[in-house]
């Protein structure tokens, strides 16, 4: 081999290590960058919410009446000619926050209310949805939605949990990843209802 050959040679095998460093750093990136830092878990499936990535699997909001919300979700290795992923998206109550409510003679718990997708417009696309707050959102009204035609009644406020009351739960095609996104809507003005003897909130 004459010894330009062999510079020739020692150029292209620097160049090759050069690659496989600047692609090696860049996997590096890409996994810190979708690395969820209070566990230190990988996350191959996250949810986008404005600027921010999700990663924590319990994430809170608090959502304006009359806003519709955007929300994106992508497989993080997946590239532009990539076959699509489905991935399952619902809101439910939030079943840490329990209470007791009546729909016409019967009793039930919130924590169990498992349907609030058509009361907030829930709009499942390719990648993303939105969900759309009320103008008028209300705990009654969400429950009347769920049970229409029957006299709905609710706790008082001082006798409500403080905690966030909705739950959108998002997950993978597969399960195996599953973010639980926790949201208010902030009342400034609970009021009783002048023909009913329970509390709007």
């Amino acid at each position: 081999m004459s010894k330009k050959s062999k510079q020739i040679g020692n150029i292209i095998l620097w160049i090759v290590v050069i690659l496989l460093g600047i692609g090696a750093v860049g996997i590096l990136i890409h996994v810190i960058r979708y690395t969820d830092r209070s566990t230190g878990e990988f996350k191959s499936f996250c949810v986008t919410y404005g600027d921010e990535t999700i990663l924590s699997p319990m994430y809170e909001l608090t959502l304006e009446r009359g806003s519709t919300e955007t929300f994106g979700v992508k497989y993080t290795f997946d590239t532009a000619i990539s076959e699509p992923h489905d991935y399952h998206v619902s809101v439910v109550a939030n079943e840490d926050a329990d209470f007791e409510f009546t729909a016409g003679e019967l009793t039930y718990h919130w924590r169990t209310e498992k349907y609030f997708d058509e009361y907030f417009g829930l709009k499942k696309e390719e990648q993303g949805f939105s969900l759309t707050i009320p103008e008028n959102a209300s705990i009654r009204n969400a429950l009347e939605s769920r049970y229409p035609g029957r006299a709905i009644s609710v706790p008082a406020p001082e006798d409500l949990p403080t905690l966030d009351l909705y739950t959108i739960n998002v997950s993978s095609y597969d399960g195996a990843v599953q973010y639980v996104i926790r949201f208010s809507i902030p009342d400034s003005e609970l009021r009783l209802e002048v023909d009913r003897s329970d509390y709007i909130f």
